[in-house]
C-alpha cells in the first residue's frame, strides 16, 4: 500500500476521533482504517478497546458523550461511572494526538520523517521496521538479493508483522497474517549492516549513521538472533544478500 493510502486512512480516522460522541461502531470503524499502520497505534487502539468495553457495561444506550462535566459525582456509584468514562476520555485523546503524529511522518517528503517515525517503534517487529525505514532514507536499499529472514513467536500475543508495510521498500517483504504462539512466517529484507547496542528492556540501533531504539512488547522477555540474545550486550547483525536468519521473540 502506498503512503498516499496511508494518509488517507490516517485522515479519515481523525475525522472519527474529532466527533464529540462515539460508539462501538464508531470505534470499530477507525480500528479498522488504522490497525497495523504502526505499533505505537496499535497499542493505544487495544488501551481503547479495553476502557470503551468497561464504560460500555454501566452506560446506558450506544453513543457515549465524550465529556465529562455534566456529568454527577454525589454517590459511589456516580463516581466510578465519572471515573471510567474520563479514562475512555483520556484514551481517546491519546489515540487521536498519535494518529496526527503519525500522518504528519507520512506527510514529510524526506528521509527525515520516515525515521524520525521508526524511532517510535517498539514491539517484536521494532528492529525491522526501524532497519528498514534508515533504509528508506538513506537509500541503501537493494531491490534484489534479499536475506530471508525467519520471524518466530515463543509465547508471546499474535506478532502483527503489517506494521512495517508502512514503509514501501522494494525488497522487503512482510507475512500478511499475524503470527500466533507457536508459529513462524518468513520476511525478506534488504542487505543491511547493523550495529545493536542492548539493554534490559530496550534494544538500540545505528544503521549507516543513523541511530534509532525499541522497546520490548509488554510480557517479552527477550529478543533472539539467530539463537543469540539481542539484549544486554552489543552485537553487529550482518544480512548478506541471500543469506537466512532467524528473530525469535519470546515471552514469559
Amino acid at each position: 500500500m502506498e503512503a498516499r493510502d496511508f494518509k488517507q486512512r490516517l485522515k479519515a480516522a481523525e475525522s472519527l476521533l474529532a466527533q464529540k460522541t462515539t460508539s462501538r461502531t464508531k470505534f470499530e470503524a477507525a480500528r479498522k482504517l488504522i490497525s497495523g499502520i504502526n505499533p505505537t497505534l496499535d497499542a493505544k487502539l487495544k488501551r481503547v478497546a479495553k476502557v470503551l468495553a468497561t464504560v460500555e457495561k454501566i452506560k446506558k444506550g450506544k453513543v457515549i458523550e465524550l465529556a465529562a462535566e455534566r456529568l454527577s459525582a454525589g454517590t459511589p456509584e456516580q463516581k466510578k461511572r465519572k471515573k471510567k468514562l474520563l479514562l475512555l476520555i483520556n484514551a481517546w485523546k491519546d489515540l487521536k494526538a498519535e494518529v496526527g503524529r503519525v500522518r504528519s511522518e507520512f506527510e514529510k517528503p524526506d528521509a527525515k520523517g520516515m525515521a524520525q517515525l521508526a524511532a517510535y517503534a517498539k514491539g517484536p517487529l521494532g528492529l525491522v521496521t526501524a532497519a528498514a525505514a534508515v533504509v528508506v532514507g538513506a537509500g541503501w536499499w537493494l531491490s534484489q538479493n534479499a536475506a530471508e529472514v525467519e520471524l518466530v513467536n515463543r509465547g508471546c500475543d499474535p506478532i502483527q508483522p503489517a506494521v512495517s508495510r508502512t514503509l514501501n521498500l522494494p525488497g522487503l517483504r512482510l507475512p500478511s497474517q499475524p503470527i500466533g504462539d507457536g508459529e513462524s512466517a518468513v520476511a525478506l529484507v534488504p542487505p543491511l549492516k547493523v550495529a545493536v547496542e542492548g539493554g534490559e528492556r530496550q534494544v538500540g540501533l545505528s544503521i549507516y549513521g543513523l541511530k534509532m531504539g525499541f522497546e520490548l512488547a509488554e510480557g517479552a522477555s527477550d529478543v533472539k538472533y539467530d539463537g543469540q540474545s539481542l539484549l544486554n550486550q552489543t552485537n553487529v547483525i550482518k544480512l548478506a544478500p541471500g543469506s537466512r536468519h532467524q528473530v525469535e521473540l519470546e515471552c514469559d
